[in-house]
């Protein structure tokens, strides 16, 4: 019977995985695109410009992704436990977060382009490319973050094939509108910028096309005055908090990564960059798995199915490891043939190859640190997930940072960020063991093996 469990797990958790991983390798490949068509002007500013632009955004849209992140586990446990009501409430207070949180952007665009360009360390044509870029992207903001909202709902009530399609949109209309703002029109970082913007839009228009096409705005306009319950309200914001507060640590660590890789030249950062690319390919990939495991975790929180919790650790984690390995690979042995598609800069992939030997151990723990935080996410267990990325950071990242700085030495920066992820990992593993959500499952899984 155990056996049945467990394939019955795999093949549930394998289906929405492959799914999930098409999804979020639409992001990616839409970055990839961006990179190829910049890597290929003559001037590699634009390359670099939009690199050092795309930190600051990542912080900042980092910093909101509780929008998705705390919105996919409520509603996988709310699903799980059939409260149709509450399904459509957090959607409702999680859009209206995110709303007024996008407006907010775009209102203080100038002194956040202001502040985030005075942070970073980089050159004048670098950084004025940047801002083009970043001027143009701010605009679609109260998009992303609607769309951040409308993913995390649609993830926790395990609709993976309609994510898949609002990827498939924003990728496909970015990868177009690339091609038509830079090669046709040259409008160069600004271009790539409103690619980004306006592919946002379009996603958003088809989230609210499904909800339509659902059946269930009289549903929505029936509930509305029960958006703001102070109750449930103050606990979505407790737990979006305590995220928040692990998002912002790890966008600070990629923050002073990027920004480091700056002061040790062009080369370097260009070189970090394409590099960080990969990652952000491969980190996708493994995404894919944790929005599964978050989905799965949630639901059997919900159902009251913990015996199912340690089997579903157990195979995601597997996967994802062998999955991030698998996919870091051809990188690492056909670098020249891989990164040419990305730019023509011979130079820089010559000097990189020294460096390709980071992709292994950073993607083996960040593999690892993704399954554990949708596993986590799954069952809300927030404090978690702040405690285990603030000890990242402050013990496994900013004392290699300092050192790397002081030696300018960019193997010492990549230690650094390896270390990052495996203090995090080491500290969520620990508390797997204290977490009476786990416990039980834990008690119960054995139970339930006696008999």
């Amino acid at each position: 019977m155990t056996e049945n469990i467990s394939k019955g797990l795999l093949s549930r958790f394998l289906k929405l995985s492959i799914l999930n991983i098409l999804s979020s390798m639409a992001v990616p490949i839409a970055g990839l695109v961006d990179t190829a068509f910049l890597g290929h002007l003559k001037d590699i500013s634009y390359l670099a410009g939009v690199a050092v632009a795309s930190v600051i955004f990542d912080f900042i849209y980092g910093t909101f992704v509780f929008l998705r992140m705390g919105t996919t586990g409520p509603t996988a446990q709310a699903e799980g436990s059939a409260d149709q009501t509450e399904v459509l409430l957090i959607l409702l207070r999680s859009s209206s977060i995110a709303l007024i949180l996008g407006f907010l952007l775009v209102l203080l665009q100038y002194p956040l382009q202001y502040l985030g360009f005075a942070l970073l360390h980089a050159s004048p044509e670098v950084k004025m490319a940047g801002r083009d870029y970043f001027l143009a992207r701010i605009l679609g903001a109260p998009a992303v973050l609607l769309n951040f909202s409308a993913i995390g709902w649609l993830l926790g009530r395990g609709k993976s094939i309609e994510v898949l399609i609002l990827f498939a949109v924003n990728c496909v209309s970015n990868i177009l509108l690339d091609y038509f703002f830079l090669v046709h029109w040259h409008w160069a970082s600004t271009g790539v910028g409103a690619a980004t913007a306006i592919s946002q839009y379009l996603m958003l228009l088809g989230g609210l096309c499904y909800i339509a096409f659902e059946g269930v705005l009289p549903q929505f306009r029936a509930i509305a005055s029960q958006t703001f319950d102070r109750k449930k309200m103050t606990k979505m914001l407790q737990f979006s908090f305590d995220i928040t507060l692990r998002i912002v640590a790890t966008r600070l660590t990629l923050l002073i990564f990027t920004d480091l890789s700056a002061s040790l030249g062009i080369e370097i950062l260009a070189i970090n960059s394409l590099l960080f690319q990969v990652i952000v390919v491969v980190s996708m990939l493994t995404e894919g798995l944790s929005y599964a495991t978050e989905t799965m975790a949630g639901n059997f929180h919900g159902q009251n199915l913990t015996q199912q919790l340690p089997w579903l650790l157990r195979i995601s984690g597997i996967t994802s490891i062998v999955l991030g390995l698998g996919a870091v690979l051809p990188f690492i042995l056909f670098p020249h043939s891989l990164f040419c598609l990305l730019t023509d800069h011979l130079e820089v992939i010559d000097y990189m190859g020294v460096y390709l030997i980071w992709l292994v151990p950073f993607t083996a723990s960040d593999s690892l640190f993704n399954i554990l935080r949708g596993y986590w996410l799954g069952l809300t267990e927030s404090k978690v997930l702040r405690n285990s990325t603030i000890a990242g950071n402050i013990v496994g990242f900013i004392p290699l940072a300092f050192i790397a700085m002081y030696f300018h030495s960019s193997h010492i920066l990549w230690l650094a960020l390896c270390m990052f992820s495996t203090v995090s990992v080491f500290v969520m593993l620990r508390h797997f063991s204290f977490s009476p959500k786990t416990i039980q499952g834990n008690k119960t899984s054995q139970n339930f093996q006696e008999q």
